[in-house]
């Protein structure tokens, strides 16, 4: 077969069959497993995906992908596919997913902290994505009731000091109001602080 003749074939069959995407698409990542599914044309051709930041769980070589996000930072992240068709001419795609904060659903809070200077754990403050937050208040009490602390900054935690002096082992109470979704929230619990 001629070189010309072949660069029209490949160029034909690839204008007829390969899907060219230009989107944008959101995900919403918070758990593990949150796996998403991408798909690209069918037909008799080779697939081959890369995938910048998730992991690929299944389907590599196919049509379709699924993707878990779970870790990965905000942030804009391509998807490529690689389409090669019957006559040996390839093309690619491109997918732009957008991983956003999602709206809140969960917070982890720490039951016990160790304010000893070594760095790890000193701080108590409550973990998770906190972007949706319109409102913020953390209070925290001794078993006798008195205010050890309060915040209003979700980056600021308690340090286990009470107008500088050292607070001694013990259990206190905190309670952390938030206002996410347009909705009043709140937290109530011990934590237990250890030297």
């Amino acid at each position: 077969m001629r070189p010309f003749l072949f660069g029209i074939l490949c160029l034909v069959s690839l204008c007829l069959n390969s899907q060219q995407i230009s989107q944008i698409i959101v995900v919403c990542e918070t758990e593990p497993n949150n796996t998403q599914l991408y798909s690209i044309g069918q037909g008799p051709y080779v697939y081959s995906w890369g995938v910048e930041g998730g992991v690929i769980i299944k389907g590599e070589y196919t049509n379709e992908i699924e993707v878990d996000w779970y870790n990965v930072d905000t942030g804009v992240y391509e998807i490529i596919a690689a389409i090669t068709n019957i006559f040996g001419c390839s093309d690619t795609s491109e997918i732009l997913i957008k991983v956003t904060d999602c709206p809140f659903d969960e917070m982890f809070i720490p039951n016990a902290f160790t304010p000893n200077e070594d760095f790890l754990n000193d701080i108590f403050s409550p973990k998770g994505h906190f972007d949706q937050f319109t409102e913020y208040k953390m209070s925290i009490w001794n078993r006798w009731g008195q205010k050890m602390f309060v915040s209003n900054d979700i980056n600021m935690g308690w340090d286990g000091t009470m107008n500088g002096k050292l607070c001694q082992i013990d259990a206190y109470v905190y309670l952390i109001e938030f206002r996410v979704n347009d909705k009043n929230q709140f937290r109530v619990g011990q934590v237990m602080l250890v030297r």
